[in-house]
């Protein structure tokens, strides 16, 4: 059976430099399981930046997904922090 659990770890207030947009960053972690096994872990953050488009600014963002790599130490590290959870 396929679960998910989701832990946010950073939440905060930010202002984009030009278009002085604000909104609020969010920072989770999206672990998958498949049989109560650790398959992949994702970074979900909630995020806007400016772009330059012809001498003006224009604003772009939202939910950015990126899987982490079961080698990089950031994996161990955010496993570590469910395996807490869960206990």
């Amino acid at each position: 059976m396929r679960t998910s659990k989701r832990i946010t770890t950073k939440t905060e207030t930010r202002i984009t430099k030009h278009t002085q947009y604000k909104y609020e960053y969010k920072l989770s972690y999206v672990a998958h399981y498949e049989n109560d096994i650790l398959t992949t872990i994702s970074k979900h953050e909630y995020k806007f930046f400016d772009v330059s488009v012809q001498g003006g600014a224009e604003l772009r963002g939202g939910w950015y997904m990126n899987p982490i790599n079961k080698l990089s130490p950031t994996f161990q590290v955010v496993a570590n922090l469910f395996n807490t959870q869960q206990a």
